[in-house]
Order: C-alpha cells, then sequence, then structure tokens
C-alpha cells in the first residue's frame, strides 16, 4: 500500500484530499533509452506505477501523478552534446530548479484536486517537437 499514512488522515478543506504523490519519472519512461535498458525500463515502470495509483487511490481521495524531466543540467560547465541543444525547442536545457518547481505546482492547493494519474513534462519541448 503506497498510502497508509494519507489513508489515515482527514481531507482537506482546501482541495478535498487526503493526499498528492508525487514520482519523479523522466521522458526516457515514454521514449527509448539508447544503450541504457535498465534506466529505461524502470522509468516506464514509473510512469505505469503512477497511474495506476491514480485509479487505486482515486475513491480514497489521494492524488498520484508524475514529474518527467527531459534534459537536465546542474553545472553550466559540464559538457553537454550540441544534439541536446538542438532538438530542444526552448533552446536551453533544464535546470534542477526547473523540476522543483514543477513538483511544488503538482503539491500546491493551486494545481487543485481534478489532476490526478498525469505525467508533467519538464523538458523544454522535447517530447513536443
Amino acid at each position: 500500500m503506497p498510502a497508509p499514512t494519507f489513508l489515515r488522515q482527514e481531507p482537506r478543506a482546501q482541495t478535498g484530499l487526503r493526499g498528492k504523490l508525487i514520482n519523479i519519472t523522466s521522458q526516457h519512461g515514454m521514449v527509448a533509452c539508447p544503450g541504457n535498458l535498465a534506466y529505461g525500463t524502470s522509468k516506464a515502470a514509473a510512469v505505469y506505477m503512477t497511474k495506476q495509483i491514480a485509479v487505486d487511490y482515486a475513491e480514497q481521495l489521494i492524488a498520484c501523478n508524475g514529474v518527467a524531466p527531459g534534459k537536465i543540467v546542474k553545472e553550466a560547465a559540464r559538457p553537454v552534446s550540441q544534439y541536446s541543444y538542438d532538438r530542444t525547442p526552448c533552446k536551453r536545457l533544464g535546470t534542477p530548479a526547473d523540476v522543483a518547481s514543477a513538483v511544488c505546482w503538482l503539491a500546491s492547493d493551486e494545481a487543485g484536486s481534478y489532476q490526478t494519474g498525469h505525467n508533467l513534462m519538464v523538458d523544454g519541448g522535447w517530447m513536443a517537437f
């Protein structure tokens, strides 16, 4: 059971939910990860798990969503292939702050209570290309 603490809580007045689970998935849960079968498979499992938890726990007033980062760079000096820049419509790569902002938004009251089972792409438009 992924949410025993939530199941013991009363729903919040602001959202009507007992809680929100947020999984970190990846764009590689939805497209191939060349040369890394284990990583891609584990992220695809996280995408599926997000959807399954959302379906299984919606009646118990628990939402579950995922955040799917694309190419994220922690250090500006770290070498990154030109292909990554060329393939990303935003013409920059993501940062840890971009991912954190998505997680914080999903966890917030502003995100509401009717979003569940989604994977929010944080990829600068990579998957839309």
